[in-house]
């Protein structure tokens, strides 16, 4: 079927193919102005009922550029990875752009031939999200900066890019005192590989567990690869120890690491009377391992979690969760990225980078039914939030 065109639309009302473009051509003409209300109304009509789409190689050449912001999206399929994406689209288009998403999650080994669809849609800028999956580093920074893109990114770190991130070292530091004010005194963190290896938001979340373990036991952590050990040392009253999983999340079955470690932390001698999940997805597999096993929670154990996913509050015990500034930071990239349009982009040696506090969602997985905390009792059903900057 041949696709409508202006001068189609012109046709069929009788009028010029000028007057058309200058209602459906996204035009800045003044003489848009001039027309009569009834005949723009008319051309709107007729354009919805001929199916016509603008065509964006001209308006590109019209305008010379093309309106268009790219988000780079490594996040894959999660519910955070989602988040993301609605609340950068939605404040791109808020702030009067385009908007085109690439998902390179799936895009395995081979980085070059995203950058290249990318470059051909011509953006007047990127802004880069997610934990990057295959070989995208500064190689493929350089080349889009070449291209005279400039380039913003929303927790990853790139040499000379500018970039907006979330304080999550604050946050679990935070937690981990909480635990500990609580007589947790045998507290474990589970990640998933090697603390060199891990991207930059676990290593985050790990060094305010470490850190927070330090401060109070005078020793940091232990280092446990898999679940071997029976009993922990302790130090000054209290034993914690960072554990490297043998088992990892894989895709489409996040819980199962988590039932997986929380398995094993049950034949200890001594167990675990508090686990301070990494994620909610590892956290939300402890949990369900607690209540196949009438493990009570928080009594027995507390567990809490990271990102504050929707279903961490679906289970028997609601899940305590922190949660990332996702649109206040999705608000600073746009306008961080607004300011670099229309100038040549430069990888410096110390880019700007604006970071915002976490919330704490304190719920049921980590109060005690027997004496909650005053300063966790709302009066309500409704969460309590703690920022920490």
């Amino acid at each position: 079927m041949k696709k409508a065109t202006q001068a189609d639309i012109a046709k069929a009302l009788g009028i010029s193919q000028a007057t058309v473009a200058l209602v459906v051509g996204d035009t800045d003409s003044p003489l848009r102005q001039r027309l009569n209300p009834q005949t723009v109304l008319r051309i709107q009509e007729k354009a919805r009922e001929l199916g016509y789409v603008p065509h964006r190689g001209a308006q590109m050449m019209r305008r010379g550029r093309s309106n268009l912001l790219a988000l780079l999206n490594f996040g894959g399929y999660s519910e955070l990875a989602a988040k993301r994406v609605y609340h950068v689209g939605r404040l791109i288009h808020k702030a009067g752009f385009d908007f085109q998403t690439f998902d390179a999650y799936w895009w395995a080994g081979d980085a070059k031939p995203i950058v290249n669809q990318i470059i051909s849609m011509r953006p007047e800028g990127i802004i880069i999200v997610g934990s990057v999956q295959n070989d995208f580093g500064i190689s493929h920074i350089e080349e889009l900066t070449r291209q005279g893109i400039p380039i913003v990114t929303i927790g990853l770190a790139f040499e000379g890019v500018p970039r907006v991130r979330y304080d999550a070292r604050s946050a679990f530091r935070t937690l981990t005192h909480w635990y500990l004010d609580k007589g947790r005194n045998h507290i474990v963190t589970v990640i998933p590989k090697a603390e060199q290896t891990l991207s930059w938001q676990v290593q985050e979340r790990l060094k305010g567990f470490q850190e927070a373990v330090t401060a109070r036991s005078g020793r940091f952590p232990t280092v446990l690869n898999g679940f071997t050990l029976q009993k922990m040392e302790s130090n000054n009253g209290v034993a914690a120890a960072t554990i490297v999983s043998p088992t990892r999340k894989v895709p489409f079955a996040p819980f199962q690491w988590g039932m997986d470690a929380m398995e094993s932390l049950l034949k200890w001698r001594e167990p675990a009377n508090g686990i301070i999940g990494i994620n909610d997805e590892f956290a939300i597999g402890a949990l369900t391992v607690c209540a196949r096993n009438d493990i009570a929670v928080p009594d027995d154990i507390m567990v809490s979690g990271f990102d504050n996913l929707s279903y961490g509050t679906q289970g028997p015990v609601s899940l305590t969760s922190v949660e990332q500034p996702i649109e206040v930071m999705s608000e600073a990239a746009i306008e961080m990225l607004k300011q670099r349009l229309g100038k040549e982009p430069k990888l410096t040696p110390f880019p700007e980078e604006q970071i915002f506090p976490c919330e704490i969602i304190w719920r049921a997985s980590t109060e005690s039914s027997s004496a909650v905390s005053p300063t966790l009792s709302t009066g309500s059903s409704e969460p309590q939030r703690t920022p920490h900057a």
